[in-house]
């Protein structure tokens, strides 16, 4: 997602009525989890400013062929076991999320039941549609926030550690993209180029 595309879905969120799900989404661009990781998300992972990721949601056929969502106590990987910094940004999209659900098992939680992950990707699809631009799965958000972070100059060690990558290599082949729009591009060119 470009930054006006960030801006423009924050806004569309923050103008409708607060619901998990759009918490959800904000909390994915904040902090670049797997879907599968945030919807696993509970209260007693955050500690000293710190989200403890040790766990995901699966999906596979049961016996009988029918789709089950089950909760697996080990990540993707094994790198994806790790602790990820929260911003104040991020600690306060926590508190909003624990307001409106403050004795969930898990974080997200409606009527009663945990939020599967296939629902912050469909929720995240319906609002770029509704804004016109391309549609994207949460996987994009994370992506994105990998690309912020190596925008910024965040050190790649820990850029790796935050996404629960091995290395920076898989990061930067997989997921480092040109987030800037056609007029950003020309500026950042335009400084470039002096002559």
């Amino acid at each position: 997602f470009t930054d006006k595309e960030i801006d423009m879905i924050v806004d569309y969120i923050n103008n409708e009525p607060i619901s998990i799900l759009n918490l959800g989404i904000i909390l994915a661009f904040q902090v670049g989890l797997r879907r599968g990781e945030l919807s696993t998300l509970k209260y007693s992972d955050i500690k000293d400013g710190l989200l403890r990721i040790r766990r995901t949601e699966i999906k596979f056929k049961d016996e009988n062929g029918h789709t089950t969502h089950e909760v697996r106590d080990a990540t993707k990987t094994e790198a994806g076991m790790r602790d990820v910094i929260l911003t104040d940004y991020a600690l306060k999209t926590i508190k909003q999320i624990r307001t409106l659900n403050p004795f969930g098992d898990y974080m997200f939680m409606k009527n009663g039941a945990r939020c599967k992950g296939k629902a912050f990707t469909d929720k995240l699809k319906r609002i770029c549609h509704n804004l016109g631009i391309p549609e994207r799965s949460l996987h994009k958000v994370r992506k994105t926030y990998a690309t912020k972070l190596l925008n910024a100059g965040v050190n790649e060690k820990l850029i790796a550690k935050q996404l629960g990558h091995r290395s920076i290599s898989t990061t930067r082949g997989y997921y480092y993209f040109n987030n800037q729009d056609i007029d950003d591009a020309k500026k950042i060119i335009s400084n470039a180029i002096s002559c």
